[in-house]
């Protein structure tokens, strides 16, 4: 289940087998609405994984999905 956080936060993971997910959650209040950024060191420490953003409202609807780049998993 989703290890819940709150933000800001800074996390480490470390993913020991293929297909393992790290998951979060964390709940913004209006007046805490903004820009945040999210950001993976994979490539820059020699990870071969490729990560994947996929935020979610309260009720699972998904708001926003990204990807690395091919060539680019940061």
């Amino acid at each position: 289940s989703p290890q819940a956080i709150t933000l800001p936060a800074s996390l480490n993971g470390r993913i020991a087998a293929a297909g393992e997910e790290d998951r979060y959650t964390f709940t913004l209040a209006k007046e805490s609405l903004g820009a945040y950024t999210f950001e993976t060191f994979a490539e820059r420490v020699g990870s071969p994984l490729v990560a994947r953003l996929t935020l979610r409202s309260a009720k699972g609807q998904v708001l926003a999905t990204s990807a690395s780049a091919p060539g680019a998993r940061d």
